[in-house]
């Protein structure tokens, strides 16, 4: 399983994306493809989540939401994320 972003165009692809309208110069049906695939990549990796027991997390309006194995959206966190409030990033080190 895996995203192959190493996918051969071909002559008549590419001529098509480099006379579209672009955005930010970006060619839009790139854009797309690119947008696409990281929505495929992220629903996949929340069913593998679910899969595994790992309840997915949300934040609407400022408040996070879990959906949970069972299909039960709640606002209550989950056994599993209750030590992670208190989770830091390991201190820099001084030394370059």
């Amino acid at each position: 399983m895996g995203l192959n972003l190493r996918r051969k165009f071909s002559d008549d692809d590419k001529i098509k994306i480099l006379q579209e309208e672009t955005i930010n110069g970006v060619p839009r049906t790139l854009r797309n493809k690119i947008i696409r695939a990281g929505n495929n990549a992220v629903r996949n990796a929340q069913k593998e989540n679910l899969k595994m027991g790992i309840p997915n997390v949300y934040s609407r309006n400022g408040k996070l939401y879990y959906e949970l194995p069972s299909g039960e959206i709640t606002s209550e966190t989950p056994g599993i994320y209750k030590n992670c409030d208190n989770l830091s990033w390991p201190k820099k080190s001084s030394k370059i």
